[in-house]
């Protein structure tokens, strides 16, 4: 286990340089004056020269690269916005933790909802619940997030005022983009669970330990349940990267301080910077998902090695 980390975090390292090269290659080479942005194309020449040497951006290509890779590895720092001249690290400092809480707590919401559905429909499969199930997940599978974000907005703030519709004041702002995020995600897991475990109560272990008058709850939780959950794992692995990473269209529509709406910000004011750092600091949650996933499997199914 410890060699297989060890690997694997060199390995995330390397992906980690490698994302940086390129999207630091593509920022400079984007057509677009960082400098005459920050101005308003409003400047001196002595003006322009005092910000670019400032920034760092009257020096080569490679010296750029390796400064700002330096900076990041000894100081953490990402550098100054292009557009507001305010620091890198301060904003996602704000922004981080706004997506990883409503990120977790998407994740949280699959797993309590998903799954056990999941298990209920597949236990009791041609039921009329199981067609409940597998209709209402369905139907959420299909719908859009940011549509569902506007209908409960309607629903649940201008009709009812029930809940905020926009912004971040209290935990009560977290629950209509908890749900559009996860609903999509919690309609998926609970078709996987259902799947995974259909094909797994028909195995011949299952058969045998019935037959062995193994009580039927531990038939399901300690023996087909877990044989079930490592593409269910994976799924969740991807919600996770991908809410935390941050849901802009959602976080858009709800008016969330979160990184999605931070890059959404940045792309619309052309602030490369901070496009390069977002991009930076989310390829590195996903890399770390991705191996908490892998070592997950191990932990469910010990017959799965890491090394």
């Amino acid at each position: 286990m410890v060699k297989y980390l060890i690997k694997s975090v060199l390995m995330v390292i390397l992906t980690m340089l490698a994302v940086v090269f390129i999207i630091f290659t593509i920022n400079y080479f984007t057509p677009g004056d960082p400098v005459a942005i920050f101005f308003d194309f409003d400047y001196t020449e002595a003006q322009y020269a005092a910000k670019a040497a400032e920034w760092g951006l009257d020096q080569p290509f490679f010296v750029q690269f390796f400064n700002y890779v330096k900076n990041i590895v000894t100081r953490l720092d990402f550098g100054y916005s292009y557009y507001s001249g305010n620091s890198i690290l301060s904003e996602l400092s704000a922004r981080f933790p706004v997506s990883l809480k409503l990120g977790l707590i998407s994740v949280l919401l699959t797993v309590v909802i998903g799954v056990p559905s999941g298990i209920i429909s597949a236990t009791r499969q041609y039921s009329l619940l199981d067609y409940g199930v597998t209709f209402v997940s369905l139907f959420f599978a299909a719908v859009p997030g940011f549509w569902l974000s506007m209908i409960m907005i309607l629903i649940f703030s201008s009709r009812l005022g029930w809940l905020p519709s926009s912004g971040l004041t209290d935990w009560t702002c977290y629950i209509m983009p908890v749900i559009a995020s996860s609903a999509q995600y919690v309609a998926s897991v609970t078709r996987q669970t259902r799947s995974s475990m259909l094909e797994v109560i028909r195995q011949d272990y299952i058969r045998t330990a019935r037959a062995k008058g193994v009580s039927e709850r531990a038939v399901i939780f300690r023996h087909a349940l877990r044989n079930a959950l490592i593409p269910v794992v994976t799924l969740i692995g991807l919600q996770a990267g991908a809410v935390i990473s941050g849901s802009a269209i959602i976080e858009a529509v709800h008016s969330f301080p979160g990184m999605g709406s931070l890059m959404m910000t940045a792309i619309n004011n052309k602030d490369y910077s901070t496009i390069q750092a977002v991009v930076l600091v989310l390829s590195a949650v996903v890399c770390v998902i991705n191996l908490a996933v892998d070592t997950v499997y191990a932990v469910i199914d010990p017959r799965v090695e890491i090394r």
